[in-house]
């Protein structure tokens, strides 16, 4: 490493070719770019580090920030774990006063607000969307049916961006089983990041297993009481979500999933109460189901 470092200058702006312009452009560009963040630097500043990334890597601009937006969030949880200020941080996406022409589009940035959504049918028809999902609850004939009416719901009438469910293992009630993702394009490595022990792979969820109520999870970029999967956050990067048990009688059968979208992308309390209504109508209709009620 100290060798590649003494041999040659910093590479240029523009394309690098060879492995050795690429390890040296990452090291001292990412540093360029951190130093723009945290400093008193203009916005101007950042974006200029950003596009030396950019221009080097030679990604394309929408992979590009969806790489950025994975590492920055990482660096922040070690920042945060090892109990040190985020004040210095800002976002790259926060206006500011400047050439507006130097920047990156915002269409490509993955640091941009959240996308506006368009009122969903629970918010738009309130009542006639829960009488649909209570005649489709009542027509299911078995469990698998009617998880199935319960997630679609909440995809398609709740409004949610990415909606899965993982099962517990009947034989070990420690697994947990990635089953259904509605959101995603390739839902198998999503699904495999569910899957695993909870005792684990997955304590965190293990804890809100143990409600009786949805959770909501405001920030996974946070310290929290337990830990949660590296798998799980390296592959939804999730900013926020909802997660929640289904019961039968007492006993916790399903644990269901619920997020607008990876960072920086939130749900709002609004999402946490259509949530709410979606999972008490289809914890009844299981019971019943079932014969406990």
């Amino acid at each position: 490493m100290t060798d590649l470092f003494s041999a040659e200058s910093a590479p240029s702006e523009g394309r690098w070719h060879s492995s050795s312009q690429g390890l040296k452009g990452l090291v001292l560009g990412s540093t360029a770019f951190i130093d723009a963040m945290t400093g008193p630097c203009s916005q101007l500043a950042t974006e200029s580090a950003k596009r030396v990334l950019l221009s080097g890597t030679g990604l394309p601009p929408q992979l590009f920030e969806d790489v950025l937006v994975r590492a920055l969030n990482r660096g922040k949880q070690l920042v945060r774990s090892a109990g040190l200020s985020f004040d210095l941080w800002r976002d790259s996406a926060e206006p500011e006063t400047g050439d507006a022409g130097q920047t990156l589009s915002p269409s490509h940035s993955g640091l941009a607000s959240q996308t506006q959504r368009g009122p969903t049918a629970i918010e738009t028809n309130p009542m006639e969307t829960l009488q649909a999902l209570q005649a489709s609850l009542r027509e299911a004939k078995d469990l698998n049916t009617l998880l199935g009416t319960l997630v679609r719901a909440l995809h398609r009438d709740g409004g949610f961006a990415r909606v899965a469910l993982a099962l517990l293992n009947p034989n070990d009630s420690d697994q947990l089983i990635g089953r259904l993702l509605l959101g995603m394009d390739q839902p198998a490595p999503y699904l495999e990041s569910l899957s695993g022990s909870l005792t684990k792979d997955h304590p965190h969820f293990l804890s809100l297993m143990k409600r009786a109520e949805p959770s909501l999870v405001e920030d996974f970029t946070k310290p929290m009481s337990y830990a949660v999967s590296p798998d799980f956050l390296r592959i939804w990067n999730p900013s926020s979500a909802i997660i929640a048990p289904l019961r039968v009688g007492t006993r916790p059968i399903v644990m269901i999933y619920g997020d607008n979208g990876s960072l920086p992308q939130r749900v709002l309390p609004k999402d946490f109460q259509a949530f709410q209504i979606f999972f008490s109508q289809t914890t009844l209709s299981m019971n019943r189901l079932a014969g406990v009620l």
